[in-house]
């Protein structure tokens, strides 16, 4: 016991009057710390389905009702990743920082000093801990795990982007659709233009600043600006296409500013012998971190769209009609399962079309995140008004880990024999189902 106790105090001493286990105690924390996570939560609700990287995803499902499933399903897969993500830098810090791994430590800094970026120093700190402590065969599966994990993510952004630059800014601009080969050939151009966008893009960029706050701003671009769209869509009935294209133009703008103003010299910055002013507030843009950026995406956009729409309005949008609602219903899309849902179901967004399987993993699924949500509220409450020891919270973290380690075992076991199973059902479908080549996305005036 006290050679733990002795463990936790060197990691708490680490830095003064301030703690890696206890999460009240983050003062000295300048870009993660709660003004992070609380923007970052903002931005969970109001970006829902806006990353056009998973557009395909989002609109593949058969029924409402099977997209809400895979919204659940994605979640859940989501655990076990949230667990690697969060146990590699955890195990990353124990072996820079504790006395038992000085070896390890003192292997890694020699190696970091052969860099000569402080950026490229954290972001390759992980993955040469990782080669320092793996053995051999389950340091080469990890190696295989995340090359697999690069192409599954770039093969689904090349399709994504590309697609969508050929529905969204190629096809508004002609006046006929395309021809099935000629529809196939504008896609594999728009890929590889895509490829060469990475490719070019990756050379020139300086990537100074924490990864996730570089996914943050990015990720604004489109999404700070599309949240007030798809919000404002679905539930204001006034809302107008001048008022979206204000919000996605005002949100683009901020976050690109974001984008940019990191990769401007300080150097040229201190040169005070012209446009001292324009200098002096990109001095200023410099002092704003990525999620602020978001953050300000996120308000102008909402700010822009409302104002926009309320002076472009002219008649109010038949949202029933839009959304497929009451007597614009489609009754071959809804299946029916159970007539009689009960009243206590209806409340957690159960409806008529769940089987027995959906309700099983739909309840589960509430049940976990509600009861870490209540951990989180009555936790911090806690927190404000007692002062909890770092031993109290190693417990915590402690058995956290162990529970998410039992279900993500679960998780995964399940997900992979479900997923052959899916695999199957899918090459039969694409098998049998007759292909609609009208169905390419153009939209008749």
């Amino acid at each position: 016991m006290k050679k733990k106790k002795k463990k936790i105090k060197e990691i708490k001493n680490k830095y003064e009057n301030s703690s890696l286990i206890n999460p009240f105690k983050t003062s000295r924390v300048e870009d993660f710390n709660l003004t992070y996570f609380l923007i970052g939560l903002i931005g969970m609700f109001y970006g829902t389905l806006s990353w056009q990287g998973h557009q395909a995803y989002n609109s593949s499902a058969k029924s409402a009702h099977e997209a809400k499933m895979a919204a659940v399903l994605g979640d859940i897969r989501w655990k076990p990743q949230g667990l690697f993500i969060f146990l590699v830098p955890v195990l990353t810090y124990v072996f820079m920082n504790h006395s038992d791994y000085a070896l390890v430590a003192e292997s890694v800094n020699s190696s970091l000093d052969s860099l000569n970026s402080e950026t490229l120093k954290s972001q390759m700190r992980a993955p040469i801990v990782l080669s320092e402590v793996l053995p051999v065969g389950l340091l080469g599966a990890f190696a295989a795990l995340m090359l697999a994990a690069f192409i599954s993510t770039h093969d689904t952004y090349l399709h994504s982007w590309a697609s969508i630059f050929v529905q969204d800014v190629i096809l508004p601009f002609r006046k006929k659709p395309f021809k099935k080969d000629d529809h196939i050939k504008a896609l594999r151009y728009s890929i590889f233009g895509v490829a060469i966008f990475i490719f070019i893009f990756s050379l020139v960029f300086d990537q100074n600043q924490e990864i996730a706050l570089y996914f943050a701003v990015t990720f604004a671009i489109f999404a700070g600006g599309v949240g007030a769209v798809i919000i404002g869509g679905l539930y204001w009935d006034r809302g107008t296409t001048e008022g979206a294209w204000a919000a996605m133009t005002i949100g683009a703008t901020v976050a690109v500013t974001g984008t940019i103003v990191p990769q401007i010299s300080d150097s040229w910055l201190s040169q005070e012998n012209n446009l001292i002013w324009l200098k002096n507030l990109i001095f200023k843009l410099k002092e704003i971190n990525g999620i602020k950026f978001y953050a300000l995406s996120m308000g102008f956009s909402s700010f822009s769209y409302i104002l926009v729409s309320l002076f472009t309005f002219r008649e109010r949008v038949n949202m029933d009609k839009l959304l497929n609602r009451g007597k614009y219903s489609i009754k071959k899309e809804t299946k029916i399962i159970d007539e009689k849902v009960k009243p206590i179901l209806k409340i957690f967004g159960i409806g008529k079309e769940f089987t027995i399987e959906d309700k099983i993993i739909y309840l589960v699924s509430f049940v976990w995140n509600i009861f870490f949500t209540l951990v989180f509220v009555f936790g911090t409450i806690y927190n404000l008004y007692n002062d909890v020891s770092d031993d109290s919270w190693m417990i915590y973290w402690k058995y956290q880990v162990y529970i998410n380690i039992v279900f993500s075992f679960i998780i995964i076991i399940w997900f992979t024999i479900g997923g052959f199973i899916d695999i199957k059902k899918m090459f039969i479908s694409l098998d049998s189902d007759k292909r609609d080549h009208g169905d390419s996305g153009w939209v008749e005036n």
